[in-house]
């Protein structure tokens, strides 16, 4: 597969966040605090199965257990996404909190939070700031591809028409 990507261009995932930056103010909110995986990994290039972002007007944060320090530093670095890593094992709510100690209106990813989730954040994370539900801000960037993702899309097309060919005759 790495062959297979060497000649593609390269996707611009460190200009994704100046691109969301933007929306935080049309829905009502001083920073987003992104839970959502697929979000997450369109956002920073971290392919793990845990992680929080913090997205502010100035800072990123992303924060993550023990089992991605290594691998969260070499994939952000990778997709030239200029972030603090955090690193914490049971601090994470802690270390999002004093990152977020100042926002008085955060948004929450509303398709991917659940309620018990929110009252968390509500009650035991963000007592002081005003909880803001927020519907598609990344998802809406997702629509419009850049030249890299456009070139994987075709070399996917590619493969698969080959593939279907191969087990046609089959």
């Amino acid at each position: 597969m790495p062959d297979l990507l060497a000649h593609l261009p390269a996707m611009d995932v460190a200009a994704r966040i100046d691109r969301l930056r933007p929306a935080l103010d049309g829905a009502g909110c001083d920073a987003l605090l992104v839970t959502n995986l697929t979000n997450i990994r369109y956002l920073t290039g971290f392919t793990g199965s845990a992680g929080l972002l913090l997205v502010r007007p100035d800072d990123l944060l992303f924060v993550s257990d023990g089992r991605y320090a290594q691998q969260a530093a070499d994939q952000l670095a990778a997709a030239a996404v200029d972030a603090r890593i955090e690193i914490s094992g049971t601090g994470q709510r802690e270390l999002v909190q004093a990152a977020a100690a100042d926002v008085g209106r955060l948004g929450l990813e509303a398709a991917a939070v659940t309620w018990a989730q929110q009252r968390r954040y509500a009650t035991e994370w963000f007592p002081a700031a005003e909880l803001v539900p927020t519907e598609g801000l990344v998802e809406a960037l997702r629509v419009v591809k850049d030249e890299g993702e456009v070139a994987r899309i075709e070399a996917a097309a590619r493969v698969a028409d080959a593939a279907l060919a191969d087990v046609r005759a089959l």
